[in-house]
C-alpha cells in the first residue's frame, strides 16, 4: 500500500513542479503560484475530510477525539506549513525545475537523522552510503549553478528541503493518533488561509487563479501532499522520504523535453545519475 501511495505522490509531485515552473516562465508571479498551491491544499483537505466523515455524521466526533497533546503539534504543523509554502515559492522563483528538485534532495541527508532521533528507526550503513551519494549530487549541481544563481537560489532550495523535513516529521508524529484526513482539514485549511492572506493584496486577485492551468496546479499540489502523508501513515519516515525523492528522475526528463531547460545540462545529467544510484542503494538497504 505504501508503494501505491508513493507512486501517486511521485506523479502528482512531478506534475505540480513542472506546472509551477512553466507558469513562472510565462510571467506568472511566484505569489500567485504559492497561493494556488495553498488553496489547493486547503480546499482539498476539507473535501477529503468531509467525503470520509460527513456521510456517517462523524465530523464533530473526529474533531473532539483529537488528543490534547496533538493540538499543539497541529499548531506547530500550521506554522511549518506556512514557512514551507513561502520558502518553496521563493526557491521556485530562483531555480529551474530540475535544479530545485536536486537541491530538495538535501532532505535525504536529514531524513535518517530525524528517523533515528525522533522515531527510533533503524538505519543501516547502506542508507548512509546512498545519502552520501545524494550529497555529492547536490554539491555538483550547487557548484555548477553557483555563478548563475549567485547563491540565492541554492540557499532557498536548501531551506525548502529543511522546511519539508520539519513539517513531514511533525506530520508523522500527528498521524500516529489522528487520521490523515482530520489533520489535513485543520492544518492545511488554516495554513492556507494564513498564506493566502499574506500573498494576496485584494480579493480581486483570486480571479487570476480561476483558469485551467492554475486549477490543475492546485489539484496536483494537493494530491502530492495527500499521498505523501498517506505514505507516512503506513511506512517508515526515512524510507518514505528516500523514495519520494525519486521524482527527480521524472522532473529531469520532463523539464528537458517540455520546458526546454537545457542550462547546465551536463552537471544535471551527472547529478541525476548519481542521485538515482543513491536512491537505488537506499532501496536495496530496505
Amino acid at each position: 500500500l505504501m508503494f501505491v501511495y508513493l507512486t501517486l505522490h511521485l506523479l502528482s509531485t512531478s506534475l505540480f513542479q513542472l506546472l509551477s515552473r512553466n507558469l513562472i516562465n510565462k510571467g506568472v508571479h511566484k505569489k500567485m503560484i504559492t497561493t494556488s498551491w495553498v488553496i489547493g491544499l486547503g480546499v482539498g483537505g476539507l473535501v477529503v475530510f468531509l467525503i470520509r466523515y460527513a456521510p456517517k455524521g462523524e465530523v464533530s466526533d473526529q474533531l473532539s477525539n483529537i488528543p490534547t497533546n496533538n493540538w499543539y503539534w497541529i499548531l506547530l504543523a500550521i506554522i511549518s506549513f506556512v514557512a514551507l509554502m513561502l520558502v518553496n515559492g521563493t526557491a521556485v522563483k530562483h531555480l529551474d525545475a530540475n535544479t530545485f528538485s536536486l537541491l530538495m534532495n538535501f532532505r535525504l541527508i536529514l531524513a535518517p537523522i530525524v528517523g533515528i532521533i525522533i522515531f527510533s528507526e533503524t538505519v543501516n550503513q547502506f542508507r548512509y552510503l546512498g545519502g552520501f551519494a545524494i550529497l555529492v549530487a547536490i554539491a555538483i549541481i550547487a557548484i555548477a549553478t553557483k555563478r548563475r544563481y549567485d547563491n540565492i537560489g541554492i540557499f532557498w532550495g536548501l531551506m525548502a528541503a529543511v522546511a519539508l523535513t520539519a513539517i513531514s516529521s511533525i506530520e508523522k508524529h500527528i498521524i500516529k493518533a489522528t487520521p490523515v484526513e482530520t489533520y489535513m482539514a485543520i492544518g492545511f485549511t488554516f495554513g492556507a488561509i494564513i498564506v493566502t492572506t499574506i500573498n494576496l493584496k485584494n480579493i480581486k486577485q483570486l480571479k487570476e487563479l480561476l483558469n485551467t492551468q492554475m486549477l490543475l496546479l492546485a489539484t496536483s499540489r494537493f494530491f502530492s501532499a495527500y499521498f505523501f502523508v498517506k505514505s507516512l501513515s503506513v511506512g517508515e519516515y526515512s524510507l518514505v522520504s528516500f523514495i519520494s525523492s525519486s521524482s527527480i528522475i521524472i522532473i529531469a526528463f520532463m523539464s528537458y523535453f517540455l520546458l526546454k531547460e537545457k542550462e547546465n545540462l551536463k552537471p544535471k545529467i551527472i547529478s541525476t545519475m548519481i542521485t538515482v544510484l543513491g536512491i537505488y542503494i537506499i532501496y536495496l538497504a530496505g
